[in-house]
């Protein structure tokens, strides 16, 4: 047996993370309706305000719970990230989701971000913008497809910006390759007064 001793522990981190491993990844198709916990997603404050997002009961696009950040008082800058994806092999990879919105006169900024270089560090990764803006009042809206990048590893944020604002509430978050389109190849076969066609259809259910 050997002892291995690890200095600068933080909890939270896995073993792999300690010893400098790589993050780890889900695959697609991913989907999460929040009737659980958030232990599939990380959050994180970037800034000094005490709120945080939560599994709530108040509203819900499905089933009973969402996910929202309250309009609590303090200067808040709240992250709400996704598991982080190999989309190395996907063709099409897209984002879905679903927001409703309470005091929207409130709103400060709402961001939807990804980032192909997080590693546990939402301050060191590079962010690229999908979607920004205020949602609507008292109204479950989908949002998307947003495409995402197929370069490899990918990872979604949420992130509320406000100081007693507008509270954001999210709902049935997936991310899944894009559904591929019908198609229809025609034949058609003459021979003599008769002509025969011929339909093969792809993707297309009755």
């Amino acid at each position: 047996n050997e002892t291995i001793t690890v200095d600068n522990l933080i909890v939270g981190q896995t073993f792999a993370e300690v010893l400098g491993g790589t993050t780890a990844t889900e695959s697609i198709p991913w989907s999460n309706d929040l009737e659980g916990d958030l232990s599939e997603f990380t959050t994180y404050q970037a800034s000094s305000g005490s709120g945080m997002w939560a599994i709530t009961t108040s509203r819900a696009y499905s089933g009973v719970q969402s996910v929202y950040h309250s309009d609590a008082s303090g200067d808040h800058d709240s992250w709400l990230l996704t598991p982080t994806f190999d989309l190395s092999g996907a063709t099409a990879p897209e984002l879905i989701y679903w927001d409703n919105e309470n005091y929207s006169s409130y709103y400060v900024n709402h961001e939807v971000l990804v980032s192909e270089d997080y590693t546990n560090d939402v301050a060191a990764a590079t962010w690229v913008e999908l979607a920004d803006g205020v949602s609507d009042e008292d109204t479950w809206v989908e949002r998307g497809p947003l495409a995402l990048p197929t370069t490899g590893t990918v990872t979604v944020a949420f992130r509320y910006v406000g100081d007693y604002a507008d509270a954001w509430y999210l709902d049935d978050i997936s991310v899944a390759e894009a559904p591929t389109a019908a198609s229809a190849d025609w034949d058609v076969s003459v021979s003599g007064a008769d002509a025969t066609v011929s339909i093969s259809v792809q993707n297309f259910t009755v």
